[in-house]
């Protein structure tokens, strides 16, 4: 597991969810989110995760790293 130097992160499926399998994605809670072709997933960069393994076929994943500086 590791974090992200972001305050936000953004993953988007971008493979047919029925193209692989594995994948998933798991936080730190234990929860873990198996995403459908073209689904967003946003949390914070902070928090710790890691991606399950592909046993079979290919995912593509597009990942963004959003920094929000809130100014007074």
């Amino acid at each position: 597991m590791h974090t992200d130097v972001s305050t936000v992160t953004i993953t988007i499926l971008l493979s047919d969810e029925n193209s692989f399998n594995g994948g998933g994605l798991r936080l730190e809670n234990g929860s873990i989110y198996y995403s459908k072709k073209g689904s967003l997933i946003v949390f914070p960069g902070s928090m710790k995760h890691s991606a399950l393994p592909i046993t079979n076929g290919i995912r593509y994943v597009l990942v963004f790293f959003v920094d929000i500086d809130l100014v007074n």
